[in-house]
């Protein structure tokens, strides 16, 4: 495996989330986040991963995206868009309760952890935003660590 391609997309002078941004972002799903996860966010948050696209059922072949901020909508100032909370804010009306954004496609939809059937290991599913609802998200992997596994040379 080669080290994954990762690129500056937004918020390269932000600061690196800590461990108040995790408890804040947990408090908000009332869950705990997988740590692989929560390591690949410090590492490259707001960045955008070079790789190939990940094969979604029913939706075909999707870009990544990017790594939304897990900073606080405060701290990232005009790059607030695209932190983890503002995000959930705007899926709240729209699909089932306990799903978490994590990354975008940069096309409108996300990469979501769904902590729905189990809040120690979630799923990761694609939301698609223009199916509301739960017809919209669709299962892509049974954890985070599979869901890295989906292309190769993704690595923190």
């Amino acid at each position: 495996m080669t080290e994954a391609m990762w690129e500056a997309y937004i918020g390269e002078d932000l600061p690196a989330p800590g461990d108040t941004d995790r408890a804040r972002i947990e408090r908000a799903v009332g869950a705990r986040l997988p740590d692989d996860y929560w390591a690949l966010v410090v590492a490259h948050q707001g960045q955008t991963l070079g790789s190939d696209p990940i094969a979604v059922p029913e939706q075909g072949e999707v870009d990544f995206g990017v790594l939304l901020l897990a900073l606080s909508p405060a701290t990232a100032g005009d790059d607030a868009s695209y932190c983890v909370e503002r995000c959930l804010e705007n899926l709240q009306d729209y699909y089932p309760a306990g799903l978490l954004p994590f990354a975008d496609d940069t096309g409108g939809n996300y990469w979501a952890f769904d902590f729905r059937r189990d809040s120690n290991q979630p799923e990761v599913v694609f939301i698609d935003h223009e199916i509301e609802g739960g017809e919209g998200v669709t299962p892509v992997a049974s954890d985070f660590a599979g869901f890295q596994a989906k292309w190769a040379g993704m690595t923190a």
